[in-house]
């Protein structure tokens, strides 16, 4: 319990500003996913393979590297933008599925 009704409203205050920030985190991965889906379709068109795994592996280091420049645990980041990607393959191959199973109905 805190100690003081003071000490409650500044938590109530910081608390807030992490909401605000999460949210901002959320409209950042929006345009992300928006982006990533105009990729997947100009590869699409230009029979680009799904996964450059070397400008994967450019795009972790430099993700790890800036992580630490900000002090922040680049492991940590890598692990962020190894889920992030991942959801980007699924969405991905569920499209590529979808494509599929609809061109042979």
């Amino acid at each position: 319990m805190l100690a003081s009704d003071s000490g409650e409203a500044e938590l109530d205050t910081l608390r807030r500003k992490i909401d605000i920030v999460d949210d901002e985190l959320l409209e950042l991965l929006r345009k992300r996913f928006d982006l990533v889906l105009k990729v997947w379709v100009f590869k699409a068109e230009n029979n680009i393979p799904s996964l450059q795994q070397d400008r994967w592996e450019q795009v972790l280091a430099d993700k790890r590297l800036k992580a630490e420049r900000l002090g922040l645990d680049g492991e940590m980041v890598a692990d962020i933008w190894n889920s992030i990607h991942k959801v980007a393959v699924d969405v991905e191959n569920s499209i590529k599925a979808r494509i599929n199973w609809d061109n042979n109905v």
